[in-house]
């Protein structure tokens, strides 16, 4: 039996629930959709088997997650988020942002995925930015493209290539993700070798501002 915080506090209630370690990275893989066990598998490296079975039935108990079997011809045992699982987003995007500030060099040994690169930008997303864009966008990774549109300060993201896309990036999601979020200038990668860019490089440039986080605010002299 799991121990909980024994509090009645809502964050300690919380932390029972999806506190414990991948519980909101699997959180984040099904807030793309619907995951049977091998594409959850894929998309958190590092997970052995056994736990990511014991963390689903924990979080299957609680009400957060679910498990169905898709019609023929699928017939695959997915696992999807519960009403309340999805009520989760708002803060899995919150810390997701929170997170940025406590970047750190990229090792080679990390790992990124295109669904995590997803949830990163609607986390990044700063949708009075947009306003006045109505463009698509795709980004080329490694493993498939991502395609989004940006209409009047509405992001729409899907799973695979983009209708004329304005702008295409292609490279790595770690390289394409910190152009974006402003962290590398797009030169600058292209000189490395990290991005290859395809399309209206002014676009490229409100793109860009359209991802990258305010700054966080300075303490006030004293």
């Amino acid at each position: 039996m799991r121990k909980d915080y024994e509090q009645t506090c809502g964050l300690a209630r919380a932390l029972d629930v999806v506190g414990e370690r991948w519980s909101l990275l699997i959180v984040r893989e099904l807030l793309l959709g619907p995951k049977r066990f091998t594409d959850l598998l894929e998309g958190l490296p590092g997970i052995p088997p056994s736990l990511l079975s014991a963390r689903l039935k924990q979080m299957q108990a609680a009400e957060v997650i679910a498990k169905e079997v898709l019609p023929p011809p699928a017939a695959s045992t997915v696992y999807l988020l519960t009403a309340a699982g999805a009520e989760l987003e708002t803060a899995v995007l919150a810390l997701g942002r929170w997170g940025v500030q406590f970047g750190r060099k990229p090792r080679p040994t990390d790992i990124s995925r295109s669904g995590s690169l997803a949830i990163a930008l609607r986390a990044l997303f700063q949708p009075e930015r947009g306003v006045g864009l109505h463009d698509a966008f795709e980004l080329r990774l490694p493993d498939g493209p991502i395609g989004f549109t940006i209409d009047d300060g509405v992001l729409k993201i899907q799973r695979g290539p983009a209708d004329n896309p304005r702008v295409v990036l292609s490279g790595k999601q770690t390289p394409v993700m910190r152009v974006l979020a402003g962290q590398l200038g797009p030169a600058e990668a292209v000189r490395r070798g990290d991005l290859r860019i395809q399309g209206d490089r002014r676009v490229l440039g409100r793109l860009v501002a359209v991802f990258t986080p305010h700054p966080s605010p300075r303490p006030a002299a004293v």
